[in-house]
């Protein structure tokens, strides 16, 4: 049976659960509620996972508790355990680079500033990992940690909840479809407002 871990970036805890940075766990959340009955659920001491399994593909969902900065011990530590290898992974994350309201597959690359997946190219020694990015730019705080540490705005909610159900679709079309047919779908796609 294929084996797939789709692994969610953010940081654990209550005062975190609505920020910018933890755009990789909601998306995983969003995933698991249109999509996934979790048959498994178990809390490690570096992660929380949850499995499934999707016609022929076992599923791994995966959020590290490190925090963002330490990701990649989770994620090796998971390897380790499962006996996958980083072929085998979707790791979904916030880029402030991308406008809210638009997301970008990526097969490999290198992490773009984004502290957590360097964490887990660093400890994996590979870029070669698809990933998931999720816009949460345009930056409107001086500091960036403030930035991606501050709460979606309330005018923002609609956008928020857009992009991570497309984020989810994304995802769920990655379990049986060709990467970058997935990639050339939902790469040119973007929030836009109805005004009708």
């Amino acid at each position: 049976m294929k084996r797939i871990a789709m692994i969610g970036l953010g940081n654990p805890g209550p005062q975190y659960v609505s920020t910018r940075h933890n755009a990789g766990f909601l998306a995983l959340d969003e995933f698991i509620r249109l999509f996934v009955s979790v048959q498994k659920e178990e809390n490690k001491k570096t992660y929380q996972l949850y499995q499934t399994i999707i016609g022929e593909v076992k599923l791994f969902l995966l959020k590290p508790l490190t925090y963002m900065n330490l990701s990649g011990i989770a994620v090796r530590e998971f390897l380790r355990k499962t006996g996958l290898a980083p072929e085998d992974l979707i790791v979904i994350y916030d880029d402030v680079s991308l406008e809210l309201g638009r997301i970008r597959l990526r097969r490999s690359g290198s992490a773009g500033g984004q502290k957590g997946m360097k964490s887990i190219i660093q400890e994996l020694g590979t870029d070669e990992i698809k990933r998931i990015k999720i816009g949460i730019g345009p930056k409107t705080i001086p500091s960036l940690p403030d930035f991606v540490l501050s709460k979606f705005r309330e005018e923002e909610t609609e956008r928020v909840e857009w992009v991570l159900q497309q984020t989810a679709k994304a995802m769920k079309a990655i379990i049986n479809e060709e990467f970058d047919s997935i990639m050339n779908q939902y790469n040119g796609t973007k929030w836009e407002v109805d005004d009708n």
